[in-house]
């Protein structure tokens, strides 16, 4: 059998694959596109169409907003409302499969935003709106939102809320801290007598309170937390030299009287 009437075969078997399934939707090699209408003789679906590719895979519009949706185990479920009546201002949708997961992509075609949701179904199938699912992230042309913790270059983000293996560019970074050290700046407040200080930067190679290089090179170094401690060194520092301002001027004030 040679390639062309190994073709020939491969395109009949996948034609009666798809004459088997039911519903059969002929295909017109002329149309430019494919159109699934929507689903007439009910008031509450009249926007409302829905496409299933295999056990998981569904797309279509959803009967609120008619906003289009991708579903990954999630199914809109129209055929049933039991006692919750009509469709209402409810998009309810199902698992194909209870244990898993379901991932809805919504595309929201007023603001251009893409929003990716998802619901742990635990076992149930009952049926859930789309609103009671939990936003995994969102990419818009304003805004963009990640519910988990995001890595650039790397997918190791130690437990950050972002992590990125590479240089970062910016104009400005505004980092949100607790405290500030003005209390260094309080009557209550000690000074450490600069002979300690001395002592301490002998031992450990470092002033107090500031993390050691090793420290550093293993764990980083936290931006808003060594600003405090670098704006906490220098109000110390100004400390000293006042008072050390304080003796010379007592000093040249005595000079002075010896006189």
């Amino acid at each position: 059998m040679n390639k062309n009437q190994l073709l020939l075969v491969m395109l009949c078997l996948a034609s009666l694959g798809v004459q088997s399934q039911s519903p059969v939707f002929p295909i017109d090699p002329g149309n430019k596109y494919i159109y699934y209408p929507e689903i007439t003789g009910d008031p509450d679906f009249k926007f409302v169409s829905q496409f299933r590719v295999g056990p998981y895979l569904t797309i279509g519009n959803l009967g609120l907003s008619n906003r289009s949706w991708i579903g990954h185990n999630a199914i809109l479920d129209y055929s049933s409302y039991g006692e919750e009546g009509s469709l209402g201002d409810k998009n309810l949708f199902v698992p194909a499969w209870a244990p898993g997961t379901g991932l809805i992509m919504e595309f929201d075609f007023v603001y251009g935003d893409l929003y990716g949701k998802t619901r742990r179904w635990g076992g149930s199938s009952a049926r859930y709106d789309l609103e009671n699912f939990d936003l995994a992230w969102k990419f818009g042309a304003n805004q963009s939102y990640f519910a988990g913790n995001l890595g650039i270059g790397t997918q190791n983000t130690s437990g950050y809320k972002l992590a990125v293996n590479g240089n970062i560019k910016t104009k400005e970074v505004n980092v949100t801290l607790d405290g500030w050290p003005d209390f260094v700046f309080d009557k209550g407040y000690t000074l450490p007598p600069l002979n300690e200080v001395e002592e301490f930067i002998q031992q450990e190679g470092r002033l107090p309170g500031i993390p050691s290089a090793g420290e550093v090179s293993k764990q980083g170094v936290d931006l808003g937390k060594m600003n405090a401690l670098l704006l906490q060194k220098i109000e110390e520092l100004t400390l000293y030299v006042l008072k050390l301002q304080k003796e010379i001027d007592m000093l040249k004030k005595d000079r002075v009287h010896s006189e």
